[in-house]
């Protein structure tokens, strides 16, 4: 046991190192994509791209003061990004954070870093092509979107499906159990849903402009779709023994009603099987592992009641 908790130390203390290196490149990559355009500003042409097609040619320009705007962007993101790793951080690294909420971040931390590490490299590669008048080149969108999705793709298909034996998931075959969706908050939707139809826009112009099929486009488009559109299967089905939380492909998790500790209401961001800010924490135990999972079902407080008396009917506890 000893040997486990110095293993776990020792493995958050590389990680907030790994993570603290690539967070300071990141930052120095940013400041640097704001700082030398300024001292090189006479440099500049006075006519630079204002915007690049789906091929990652320009086929707009404007004055170099639309600079500023590019500079503003990576300013903000690099802020909001700094605040969410942050936050993340206290409960992936930190010796105060509990067990079930390090394990949780733990995962998601290292996928924040290398997004906002990408992202800024992305922001100052275009600057770059802005400031020396320069196509993006053919492939650049896909492998912009490739390098900021992957790391989301990766977390999600290897997230753990649970094969605990203490619960029988044959009664889903037998049982029609009580369904509830997840809420998806506004903002939410209007993010994933636009960038599809942005994807979808952009893959369609290219088409119609070029008079050809763009398949790299297409293949971005269809990658995007795949990895959002599984989203919306999130799902929270209450069974006579247990409640199953199901993502889809992204995998499902069985929760015995004896095995739940407590159940409380949050707004904690972590990544979980919710699409929305609006949440319930369970707290359970598996295999002596205390674990924790965050969920948005659509009308909370009547799946609050279900939960409590799924728990009282098997526990006897009220």
């Amino acid at each position: 046991m000893k040997h486990e908790k110095r293993g776990g130390s020792v493995h958050k203390e590389r990680l907030e190192k790994t993570c603290k290196i690539i967070q300071w490149v990141t930052y120095m990559i940013g400041f640097l994509s704001i700082i030398i355009p300024i001292i090189l500003w006479n440099k500049i042409p006075q006519e630079i791209p204002a915007h690049y097609g789906a091929s990652g040619v320009a086929d707009r320009f404007s004055d170099k003061g639309i600079l500023f705007l590019l500079f503003i962007i990576v300013a903000v993101l690099m802020g909001m990004m700094g605040i969410t790793t942050y936050v993340v951080r206290i409960n992936a690294v930190s010796k105060y954070a509990k067990e079930t909420e390090s394990s949780q971040s733990v995962r998601i931390y290292p996928v924040l870093i290398f997004m906002n590490f990408t992202i800024q490299c992305v922001f100052a590669y275009v600057i770059f092509c802005c400031c020396t008048s320069r196509n993006l080149g053919k492939y650049a969108l896909f492998i912009m979107l490739l390098l900021i999705f992957a790391p989301v793709a990766s977390m999600l298909f290897q997230r753990k499906k649970c094969t605990d034996d203490t619960v029988d998931n044959s009664v889903e075959l037998s049982e029609h159990g009580i369904v509830y969706r997840s809420k998806v908050d506004w903002w939410l939707a209007l993010l994933l849903g636009g960038s599809l139809v942005y994807m979808a826009y952009l893959t369609a112009e290219s088409i119609i402009k070029s008079r050809g099929t763009q398949w790299f486009l297409i293949g971005t488009f269809l990658i995007t779709f795949a990895i959002l559109v599984p989203l919306l299967q999130i799902k929270y089905i209450f069974y006579s023994q247990y409640l199953l939380v199901s993502c889809g492909i992204y995998g499902k998790v069985r929760i015995a009603y004896g095995e739940i500790h407590s159940v409380k209401e949050t707004k904690n961001p972590l990544s979980s099987a919710a699409l929305s800010l609006d949440r319930i924490q369970i707290d359970y135990e598996k295999n002596g592992i205390h674990q924790m999972v965050l969920i948005s079902p659509v009308q909370k407080k009547e799946f609050l009641k279900n939960l409590e008396k799924n728990r009282t009917r098997v526990t006897g506890k009220a």
